[in-house]
């Protein structure tokens, strides 16, 4: 390695320790409304009662409001209308409140600031894909059998780029260009590490540590661009799977991302093409609900009637093209190309 690039590297890891030094100080960063702080508080003790959770989410009617409306969509298929708080938590569980409480307090609470660091555009376009990640992660977990985890990879998915915020405050004049300049999040990512020395996945773990949230949540930031070493049905691959998904449910040129979503889908998770299709199946039916209850506008109806037709579509069309591919192969010569005795016995 040369002087320069020597220079370089150093200049970089000084530029990230700054910036994770700054999280313990920078009064531009994100707040956390009470609720959410005594809730993250409440989540990390192992005693924590139904009658504490109920107090302090009380204290917050609009957040009442959320959970007993959340209880009573068919993502919880409860059997019995729930008219106040004791119902919600009864049906959602001590963990399962926290959590949703936690989804919508400090969405509600970053949508509003996020508006004013990156325009309403940019936030919009930041909210559409943090909440959809969400509903990609619990919907993979779903059909992974990850029953028990599926309100955890909902707010592990919603806060995966959480870093992105944490840029926006920290280094606002620095960082709008990079953001702004790509439409492509691992772009965005790749342009991170080369001008900061850091990405919003490693920053947006901290900022998480910093906030002191359950570890499977700065866990799985840190990990949601890394590619699993095998297939696991866990939190971190979900929630890595989701950003891909996403991608692919969002995206107005859904031929290019379907090599890339089946990848991913089978090399996280293990899953194959027919297993997608049933979790987009999952988001497709789900994604008015999620919709409601964030109050956004993520797809049009016209858009979201047309994603799973058009992924059976896509995969059938490229799994016929790698059988041509296949069939090719073994009928001419690896070397000269040549016609071999398979493709004459085809004949």
């Amino acid at each position: 390695m040369n002087t320069l690039a020597i220079r370089k590297t150093t200049e970089k890891e000084c530029m990230k320790e700054n910036l994770l030094e700054q999280l313990r100080f920078c009064s531009n960063l994100p707040s956390l409304p009470s609720v959410v702080l005594k809730i993250v508080d409440l989540a990390g003790k192992a005693d924590t009662s139904l009658t504490q959770i109920n107090h302090y989410i009380s204290h917050d009617p609009a957040l009442t409001a959320k959970i007993i409306k959340t209880a009573n969509s068919p993502l919880y298929k409860s059997r019995y209308p729930v008219s106040n708080i004791n119902q919600a938590t009864n049906i959602l569980g001590t963990y399962g409140v926290i959590t949703i409480a936690l989804s919508f307090s400090l969405a509600d609470s970053l949508v509003k600031q996020s508006r004013a660091k990156l325009g309403a555009v940019h936030s919009n376009n930041f909210w559409r894909r943090s909440i959809t990640a969400a509903l990609a992660s619990r919907a993979l977990g779903k059909r992974l059998g990850m029953h028990k985890q599926l309100d955890d990879l909902f707010l592990a998915g919603l806060l995966q780029d959480i870093g992105i915020l944490a840029f926006h405050a920290l280094l606002p004049e620095e960082y709008f260009p990079v953001f702004s300049s790509t439409d492509n999040h691992h772009a965005l990512l790749v342009a991170e590490y080369e001008i900061f020395g850091i990405g919003h996945d490693v920053l947006g773990a901290a900022l998480l540590d910093y906030w002191k949230f359950p570890s499977y949540a700065p866990d799985a930031c840190r990990h949601s661009h890394a590619t699993p070493e095998k297939p696991n049905a866990g939190i971190r691959e979900c929630v890595a799977a989701s950003g891909y998904v996403t991608d692919y449910f969002l995206s107005q040129d859904k031929e290019k991302k379907i090599d890339e979503v089946t990848r991913v889908a089978e090399t996280y998770l293990g899953l194959d093409a027919h297993a997608l299709i049933e979790v987009l199946e999952v988001m497709q039916t789900e994604l008015q609900y999620v919709e409601d209850l964030f109050e956004i506008s993520i797809l049009s109806p016209v858009h979201l009637s047309n994603i799973i037709t058009e992924a059976r579509e896509l995969l059938t069309t490229h799994a016929i093209m790698k059988v041509r591919e296949l069939e090719d192969k073994v009928q001419h010569d690896g070397l000269t190309g040549a016609r071999n005795r398979a493709y004459f016995a085809c004949g």
